[in-house]
């Protein structure tokens, strides 16, 4: 199935100067009119004056589509993307066309671009019927799983998962062995986040959400707990730990620094240790120390 501009944009893009010439503005007219034939020999036209008019390419490719001329489609929508007019869309379009005519190399290029330039609706090529001739070819597949990973980049990408060694079922202990509480660790939104769910053992609980940012090359973390306490931390991977700093605020209004290290002890150990200062960073102090050991079955 085609895709075309929603009613709304199409009326925006059509109204006022959008319609350069009174002939660009009849073409328009007989699209929104739905007379495709009399647009695309209107669009035609249009585009002998004005040859780099992406709208009118992508209007007159899209004319030529519902009066079955899918080649002369194709090409339009070619030149539409070529202009700048809706790339994604221009694309997709030439490849619908081109494998309606069974021209297959063409469609698969095509698809092929809007792969590389990020398209992620795997829906939309799993159920589009302009796709029948070209959806058994192994390249078509290769195309759906680059898709696939553009829908859903956290699960491959290996920075999204510095910070798995924490993922898991855990009781917590303090130094000296005693259980301080229980932890369980959790993937969420299609592996881009790290949730936890924490649960201590004098009635203390909170969450926290982790997160690779792809924009600052950084983890965070958002912690909030049962009293309203909540603190933004940034972080890195470094070796086997995963290191946070934070500026806070005590419960008085005074600044400061928090630091957070999770070493990986082995598979089933993860140590915690966070720290304090109120001087700025000159010193510090150690304010939990725990360990965190996976609990089986």
């Amino acid at each position: 199935m085609l895709v075309a501009l929603p009613v709304a944009a199409q009326e925006t893009a059509m109204a006022g100067p959008a319609a350069k010439t009174a002939a660009e503005a009849r073409a328009n007219a007989a699209f929104m009119a739905k007379n495709f034939q009399e647009a695309a020999a209107l669009y035609a036209d249009v585009l002998e004056d004005q040859p780099l008019n992406g709208k009118a390419w992508f209007n007159l490719g899209f004319a030529q589509n519902m009066i079955g001329k899918y080649a002369e489609s194709s090409v339009s929508f070619e030149k539409s993307y070529t202009a700048g007019f809706m790339p994604i869309i221009s694309m997709y379009n030439a490849a619908c066309g081109y494998s309606r005519i069974g021209e297959k190399a063409k469609a698969l290029f095509w698809l092929q671009k809007i792969a590389d330039a990020g398209y992620r609706d795997t829906n939309q090529l799993l159920k589009d019927s302009d796709l029948d001739n070209v959806r058994n070819e192994p390249k078509f597949v290769q195309i759906m799983e680059q898709i696939k990973g553009n829908a859903t980049p956290c699960q491959k990408a290996q920075e999204h998962h510095q910070f798995d060694f924490w993922v898991g079922d855990w009781e917590v202990r303090a130094p000296g062995g005693q259980v301080a509480g229980k932890s369980k660790i959790e993937r969420a939104v299609e592996q881009c986040a790290i949730v936890e769910n924490w649960w201590g053992v004098t009635g203390s609980n909170g969450k926290s959400l982790n997160l690779y940012n792809s924009a600052t090359k950084k983890w965070q973390q958002f912690w909030v707990d049962n009293t309203g306490v909540s603190t933004l931390y940034t972080g890195e991977r470094v070796g086997n730990e995963m290191r946070f700093t934070a500026d806070s605020w005590s419960r008085d209004g005074k600044p400061i620094k928090r630091k957070m290290t999770f070493t990986q002890l082995d598979a089933d150990r993860v140590r915690q240790v966070g720290e304090t200062s109120d001087d700025g960073g000159k010193t510090w102090k150690v304010e939990y120390d725990l360990t965190y050991v996976r609990t089986k079955g």
